[in-house]
């Protein structure tokens, strides 16, 4: 072996690390495009187009990816353009409040389906409201094997993964979610949920290419903050970052818990709050997601406060935002985990060809 060679085992590997890495690339690019002509892939990637042709076959062979239309434009037989495999996978958020339980199913891009909403006549319905949600989801993934479940809670989430008090639904059973989950091999995960309103605002609404705002929620289990920093939600050590409901706050000479202040003062409060947070972080956006009312009251208390370079916007989603937020990182989480797996064959041959039999 000369000087400068490696060992054709070290080369092996690294063309197989290479290899796999491009995998991972193609098939990020298609998810994050949507219908690509293989030249378009191998023009963003840098990649040659015989590379990109060699990989495009080995994703479709194994059901990550389908040809879906034709890519006009070329001289003899036209190429098909490349597009998510409609079976690669389903994922599934599930919001979870004190009077109903709303869900969707979404593909492994996130885009969701149709919202289903099922009312609570008591709290202590919920447990068993999920339980059945999971089990539909897992029986009749529309998209797929069930690859991902996230609940949102109202409640704070700590290291650990799991719903922790205050909580403003103490009566939701989230180990026996979890419990089934793991039975059945289903990865899911739980968090909070003005944090997944704050991820929908990020994604698709009001904070769409801002990479720090910060997201005041007024919703009946309580008010939260949602922050961003450096395009990231931000959670905190213990995941209790923007649990405003742990504040106490002046009123009659006593300290008094935020959540337990007349509205006109808590209004006051929050809006003396926001401001702050917005000074001291150099925030340029707040979203207030609420009541119409309320809201554009509240958004008039905290333009007195702040600077004129600090915008202040309605929340584009609303009530829906959590339940966005975890459709949203589901997709998320379940293509972190398709990609840690390798691209492995998503699902039987036989039943990506025939998907409906």
């Amino acid at each position: 072996m000369g000087a400068g060679e490696r060992p054709q085992g070290d080369r092996e590997v690294t063309e197989a690390q290479g290899r796999a890495g491009n995998r991972e690339r193609v098939w990020r690019q298609v998810l994050s495009h949507g219908l690509s002509s293989r030249a378009d892939v191998a023009e963003g990637l840098r990649l040659s187009k015989v590379a990109v042709t060699n990989i495009a076959a080995e994703l479709i062979e194994a059901g990550w990816l389908t040809e879906a239309g034709l890519a006009g434009g070329y001289a003899g037989r036209p190429a098909g353009l490349l597009d998510l495999h409609p079976q690669a996978g389903t994922v599934l958020g599930v919001d979870v409040q004190r009077r109903v339980v709303t869900a969707t199913l979404g593909d492994l891009r996130g885009d969701p389906g149709a919202v289903q909403a099922l009312p609570l006549p008591v709290p202590d319905e919920v447990t068993g409201t999920v339980l059945e949600l999971l089990r539909a989801a897992h029986a009749r993934p529309p998209h797929g094997p069930l690859r991902q479940v996230v609940i949102s809670v109202p409640a704070p989430v700590g290291p650990q993964g799991e719903p922790e008090a205050p909580s403003g639904l103490p009566e939701f059973g989230a180990a026996a979610a979890q419990d089934w989950a793991s039975a059945h091999e289903v990865p899911l995960a739980f968090e909070n949920d003005v944090k997944l309103a704050a991820v929908a605002e990020h994604h698709a609404g009001a904070a769409l290419g801002r990479d720090d705002f910060a997201l005041l929620a007024l919703r009946e289990t309580g008010v939260a903050l949602g922050l961003f920093l450096g395009g990231r939600l931000y959670r905190g050590d213990r995941g209790r970052a923007g649990e405003l409901s742990l504040l106490r706050w002046p009123d009659a000479g006593r300290l008094t818990p935020l959540e337990s202040l007349d509205p006109q003062t808590r209004q006051a409060a929050l809006a003396m709050i926001v401001g702050g947070l917005a000074a001291a972080l150099d925030l340029r956006l707040l979203v207030v997601q609420g009541g119409p009312d309320t809201a554009e009251e509240l958004i008039g208390q905290i333009r007195a406060l702040v600077s004129g370079s600090v915008s202040i916007a309605h929340s584009a989603h609303g009530d829906a935002g959590p339940l966005r937020g975890a459709l949203v990182l589901a997709a998320r989480l379940a293509q972190d985990g398709v990609l840690r797996a390798g691209l492995p064959a998503a699902t039987p041959r036989e039943a990506r060809l025939n998907p409906s039999g």
